[in-house]
């Protein structure tokens, strides 16, 4: 047990590995892939940042000439009176605050009034030959002589362009960055900013000019970190690749697990996340302040986030396809609700929906009649009529809703009806389809289960019925031979001279019971015959009345022998039916004869045939020797007999024989049980409906004694 856990935890853990590997590696040629890009326009465009930052050469990066930009503007606004405001303290305090840390000397003078800007205590020798004098350690510098700006670096010097196209446009080109607002205004001031050759932080790093050279550094930290994940990101794209049943794996955890999420809170997640990330963006520029770090770190963190979340989506998306969309809050609640609603009865929810229904329609319509009304009030104000008109709609789908909504519910009910008669007639394989989301659903379920287990019984009672009669022709047939070679010998003993009177008592006795044997065999075929509906039938046109009044006088020798009086009741007129006229005498006669062998004796035997709807009737009634302890159906089944204490001759088959030839010609059997009084039954369709018509039956009772007249009848 442990060891497979351990299996799978490893396994789990690999999978985990691999999935991670391939995100990161994605991620990793992502940032590389944007990198590279943003160096080669940084290129094309002129700006050069990324390659000056390479080269270490300060005064090429942007953030440098920046801080440059802002400190002439500075200068210029603390000795211009035009332009004197709040924005003026600010300069300057800067500026102090690069001097202490003296990054920087400066001086700015205004020739027309003669204000001085002098932080450090000199002019410069700007004012005595116009032209700055280099300091030590301060060998670059620019200089605005009221005309133009001057750029100097050691021996080599270039004119820069004031907020416009001109002379040393280049060193500022394709930048954003103005040195003065209005150099018209400055065409009387003197400025002059040195940078010292080694710029120090300052105290709490506070110097501006600092922070372009950290900015400078920090973006060749930024490209080597970007290459060597990039390469990183190569190695774990070649893991990720030969492990890919392994990430499709993790991959499927990370699907399964994001889909207990609602979609909505998803979206909510990724929305959140993504203004996480700007915030803290914002508050990380707003702390560093370095151009390019800024831009970098700002692409990495928003592709972070926006690759994290794109990638989660994909993933629980591929894997989980229709059922991504399909978990909602809408149809989270639309479930539950249907589940409440089958807790309900069908009666109660259907009016709770023509209830809502009704509640929805008519607020629709208040809510029109309202803003029409506020409509007219205004004068035709427009901005009633829209609302008048959108409730006007909403009441027309509501109606629309219901009335869909009803018409499915009555084909559901005609379907339920049909697959009610369908089961009713013995089909049993078609099943019921009803509308989606059906309310009478679980009443299809359970009808379905009914038709399901009805056809498994029916079924099961063919197939031992099969086996049944299978069963009773192979053992019947297996019988008939030894029997035949039986009764064959015993007659050859019968005929034997030389017996003792002992051997032929006993001689006789095998006779007798060979006979039975025989009959009882004999019935055995003609039951299986009969219950498989494998005989022979021909059914003619014959008159009932005829065919009985015929078996009894067939049998009169056996009811005179049996003491009974039988009292018959039958039609003049001709009862017509079609059937098969040798089963049905056989089947009279069984009747008759089981009537004289289980009745009681001094007891009156009755038998009618009359027309009862287009139906004729023939009836044998009589009262039981014993108690009957058994039912209708037990009576006709396989080997029962009215005398259960078998006292009496017979098989126990005569009634199961006598059903199964009735209905093989075309007519029905039942039997009845009131007390002792035992009545059979046989019903035939009359032939032709014309002659149908019988009159009142004449009454006759006739003793044993005088059962050789009843052939008159």
């Amino acid at each position: 047990m442990y060891g497979e856990l351990d299996t799978k935890l490893k396994k789990g853990s690999k999978a985990a590995l691999a999935a991670l590997s391939m995100f990161l590696a994605v991620y990793m040629l992502t940032i590389l892939l944007l990198t590279g890009l943003l160096a080669i326009n940084d290129t094309l465009s002129g700006d050069g940042q990324i390659i000056s930052s390479l080269d270490g050469d300060l005064y090429q990066t942007k953030i440098f000439k920046e801080r440059i930009a802002y400190f002439l503007n500075g200068m210029a606004d603390i000795i211009n009176p035009k332009e004197q405001t709040d924005s003026t303290y600010i300069y300057q305090k800067i500026l102090e605050e690069e001097i202490a840390c003296n990054n920087i000397l400066v001086y700015a003078g205004n020739g027309t009034t003669g204000a001085e800007y002098l932080p450090n205590a000199t002019d410069f020798g700007i004012k005595a030959n116009k032209n700055p004098i280099v300091t030590k350690d301060f060998e670059s510098y620019f200089f605005f002589d009221g005309y133009t700006l001057y750029f100097c670096q050691g021996d080599a010097d270039a004119k820069l362009a004031l907020g416009g196209e001109g002379e040393g446009q280049d060193y500022f080109q394709n930048q954003d960055v103005k040195l003065v607002e209005n150099p018209q205004d400055y065409f009387s001031c003197y400025l002059y900013l040195a940078v010292n050759n080694e710029i120090v932080p300052g105290e709490d790093n506070s110097s501006y000019l600092y922070r372009s050279v950290i900015s400078m550094n920090s973006v060749k930290i930024l490209l080597l970190i970007v290459l060597a994940g990039g390469l990183a990101g190569v190695f774990l794209g070649v893991y990720a690749a030969r492990h890919k049943k392994l990430v499709r794996a993790g991959n499927h955890v990370v699907a399964y697990y994001s889909n207990k999420l609602f979609i909505e809170i998803k979206l909510l997640f990724a929305f959140a996340a993504f203004y996480f990330f700007q915030i803290l963006y914002q508050y990380l520029e707003y702390d560093i302040h370095y151009y390019m770090v800024g831009q970098v770190l700002c692409a990495m963190l928003y592709i972070f986030c926006i690759y994290t979340i794109l990638y989660v989506l994909c993933v629980d998306i591929f894997f989980n396809r229709s059922r991504f969309f399909k978990n909602n809050i809408f149809l989270y609640l639309l479930r539950n609700y249907r589940e409440y609603e089958k807790k309900r009865s069908l009666q109660k929810l259907l009016l709770v929906r023509y209830r809502w229904y009704s509640i929805f329609v008519g607020l629709s319509l208040c809510g029109a009649e309202a803003f029409f009304v506020a409509y007219l009030a205004n004068q035709g104000e427009m901005f009633f009529l829209l609302p008048a008109a959108l409730c006007c709609i909403l009441a027309l789908v509501c109606y629309v809703w219901f009335k869909n909504f009803y018409k499915r519910f009555l084909d559901d009910v005609s379907a339920l009806s049909e697959q009610v008669e369908r089961i009713k007639s013995g089909e049993y394989a078609t099943k019921v389809i009803l509308s989606k989301n059906s309310l009478l659903q679980s009443v299809a379920d359970s009808l379905s289960n009914i038709q399901d287990g009805v056809r498994d019984t029916v079924d099961e009672y063919v197939k031992n019925e099969h086996m049944k009669i299978d069963l009773i022709t192979n053992v019947s047939h297996d019988l008939k031979t030894p029997l035949t070679s039986i009764v064959s010998y015993v007659n050859l003993l019968s005929k034997e001279k030389d017996l003792s009177p002992r051997s032929r008592e006993y001689v006789e006795v095998l006779e007798d019971k060979s006979q039975k044997l025989k009959h009882l065999i004999e019935d055995l075929f003609e039951l299986s015959k009969a219950s498989s509906r494998n005989i022979e039938v021909q059914r003619e046109r014959l008159d009932f009345g005829k065919m009985v009044r015929q078996v009894c006088a067939d049998l009169d020798d056996i009811i005179t022998a049996s003491g009974l009086k039988f009292v018959y009741k039958f039609p003049k007129e001709a009862i017509m039916i079609r059937s098969d006229g040798n089963r049905l005498h056989r089947v009279l006669d069984n009747l008759i004869v089981n009537a004289t062998k289980y009745s009681m004796p001094g007891t009156r035997v009755h038998i009618s045939l009359s027309v009862r709807l287009n139906t004729a009737v023939f009836e044998i009634s009589n009262v039981s020797a014993t108690e009957i302890d058994y039912t209708e159906e037990e009576i006709v089944g396989r080997f029962v007999r009215g005398d259960k204490t078998r006292s009496t001759d017979g098989s126990g088959l005569g009634l199961a024989i006598a059903r199964s030839y009735t209905e093989l010609c075309g007519g029905t059997m039942r039997i009845f049980l009131d007390g002792d009084l035992f009545k059979a039954v046989l019903y035939f369709p009359i032939d032709v409906l014309e002659e149908a018509v019988a009159s009142e039956p004449e009454v006759l009772e006739k003793p044993a004694e005088e059962s050789q007249r009843s052939n008159e009848h």
